[in-house]
């Protein structure tokens, strides 16, 4: 009797490692939060307000008679922070914060008389599927849309006719494919168009 006891005390000893490897794996597959944050090159909010100067100065030529400009244009690319609340193995849905920018020189006739800057502020839900899971490798897609606000401060040299203005415009990212590898913390690359970068890159962690 003794014999049988020592023989089943033994079994379930050895089947403890194949128990909590299966249950860190199980755990590991039903985190539902994700954050993460990513630096995306060539947002929409850049070409938005190139089309917006020249539509501007188009105005301000015809009514005040002057060829104005806006010139030398630096943008700084988007930072973006995500929130993604996983509904299963492949559907997640949440939230990102994007934030942009961009400055330029103001040119009258070929004279520069003051500068500008803008900064985009951009809040969308959004939708991530993965279309492809492995341990170390996932691919998706995701799409997003909201709004983004932008705030423009022009300042002029004579410190006559400074100007501030704020807009909203529709906002959206299409991202068709992305890659994360890792686990609970990855990094991934993604490639899209929209507020959040043609091109973007970043970390994301999962708990």
């Amino acid at each position: 009797m003794m014999k049988k006891y020592i023989l089943i005390f033994i079994a379930n000893f050895l089947t403890i490692p194949l128990f909590s490897a299966s249950f860190a794996e199980s755990s590991y597959a039903h985190k539902r939060h994700e954050v993460s944050i990513s630096y995306g090159i060539l947002p929409i909010t850049g070409w938005m307000d190139t089309f917006t100067d020249l539509f501007s100065d188009a105005i301000t030529g015809a009514i005040e008679g002057a060829q104005t400009r806006s010139r030398n244009s630096t943008s700084w690319g988007a930072l973006n922070l995500m929130y993604n609340y996983r509904i299963n193995s492949r559907v997640a849905f949440g939230a990102i914060y994007s934030y942009s920018g961009m400055k330029e020189d103001i040119y009258s006739d070929n004279l520069q008389i003051g500068k500008s800057r803008t900064s985009f502020h951009t809040i969308m839900p959004m939708f991530k599927f993965n279309w492809f899971n492995k341990p170390l490798v996932t691919m998706y897609t995701r799409i997003g849309i909201g709004l983004v606000l932008s705030f423009d401060k022009e300042e002029y040299f004579t410190g006559v006719g400074d100007y501030h203005s704020k807009n909203a415009y529709l906002a959206w990212q299409v991202s068709p494919v992305g890659i994360e590898i890792g686990k609970s913390l990855a990094g991934f690359l993604e490639l899209g168009f929209g507020t959040t970068g043609l091109f973007s890159a970043g970390l994301r962690y999962r708990f």
